[in-house]
């Protein structure tokens, strides 16, 4: 552009270069997204997580699996989420990744109660790191124990024996027999009733040492308010509600380590409790049989070892990596159809 430029003593003409303000709005700097519908289910309401499988290679985009034909970052740090504007970011948290897959929780913002909702990933971005936020995906409960301290909204529980302890981002309960008397109990909770209706409490056991055959021996990893609860029970392998002490339910659990547990409740179909592992519907464990007026109040979260004065072995031990609280609704919203790929 050429501009008059004067002073006293003459007028001359120079070339003024002008640089277009740079705004750094997404998805500026991604160069590719797709497009995935999420179908309504009634009761799901706003905010549900839903969880989506990233894949980097090549496949069939199916259900809650996306392939992103090694346009991603190797650790999936470009990962976005935007809602059906294609702008809007969706908070999100990566549960876990290898060199081929991820796994992650969209918190949605559209109403799923009785429309549809279309929401974007985009990828293909080597300057950006991962914005990955447990805590903004699961506003109801998220911890991931990373301190050397337990987290606030957590408390130690039960008596003084065994061990609490926060060891390499890990909760380690470890429980010992080393006393006479009664039943003696340790563990964590959380320091109100966060688990409600139509939630579910989800966590991964890292490892765990129990003796399901020996009732001296309880592992209780679930929730509780009074007589109500939904948890796994070590003896017998057990997962159990319970509603007033009227009745126990059980599905067999052989849980070694490794595992991600779904232990969801919902009063909408009589109040009935849902359990999955590693994302599968296990059992469904209705109310025949339970108190009919009954359903189920708000749990606390909570993680104990109790064990009875004659336990031998007299050592137990778990390991939790997370937990969290979702939305809950059954059946859940489901996946609907993945679009082409779009280069941005």
């Amino acid at each position: 552009m050429l501009v008059p430029i004067a002073n006293s003593l003459f007028t001359y003409t120079a070339t003024v270069v002008i640089t277009p303000i740079q705004t750094s709005t997404f998805p500026s700097g991604w160069q590719y997204s797709k497009s995935h519908v999420i179908n309504s289910q009634s009761g799901a309401g706003t905010g549900y997580q839903i969880r989506v499988v990233i894949h980097s290679g090549t496949g069939l985009d199916l259900g809650e699996n996306v392939y992103l034909n090694g346009k991603c970052q190797a650790d999936f740090d470009d990962i976005r989420f935007t809602s059906s504007d294609g702008v809007t970011l969706l908070d999100y948290w990566m549960e876990s990744s290898d060199d081929e897959n991820a796994v992650f929780w969209v918190r949605l913002i559209n109403n799923l109660d009785s429309s549809s909702d279309t929401i974007y990933v985009y990828y293909g971005n080597n300057a950006v790191g991962s914005i990955s936020d447990g805590i903004s995906t699961f506003p109801a409960l998220f911890t991931d124990f990373e301190e050397d301290t337990l987290p606030e909204g957590w408390e130690v529980d039960g008596d003084t024996f065994g061990a609490m302890v926060i060891e390499n981002s890990l909760l380690k309960l470890t429980g010992e027999a080393g006393f006479s008397g009664s039943w003696k109990q340790r563990g964590v909770m959380t320091t109100s009733p966060v688990w409600e209706n139509e939630r579910a409490l989800m966590y991964r056991i890292d490892s765990i040492n129990y003796y399901p055959n020996n009732d001296r021996h309880l592992w209780y990893l679930g929730g509780e308010a009074y007589n109500y609860y939904v948890e796994f029970y070590s003896y017998e392998d057990k997962v159990n509600v319970r509603d007033y002490n009227v009745i126990d339910f059980y599905s067999p659990a052989n849980w070694t380590g490794g595992e991600v547990v779904w232990l969801a409740k919902e009063s909408g179909n009589d109040g009935n409790a849902y359990y999955y592992l590693n994302g599968t519907l296990v059992d469904i464990i209705d109310r025949v049989g339970l108190h009919p007026t009954h359903e189920f109040p708000s749990l606390t979260a909570y993680f104990k070892a109790r064990q009875g004065a004659s336990a031998i072995p007299d050592v137990d031990y778990v390991y939790i990596d997370w937990v969290a609280i979702r939305k809950f609704v059954y059946p859940e919203p489901t996946h609907g159809a993945w679009g082409s790929e779009v280069s941005i």
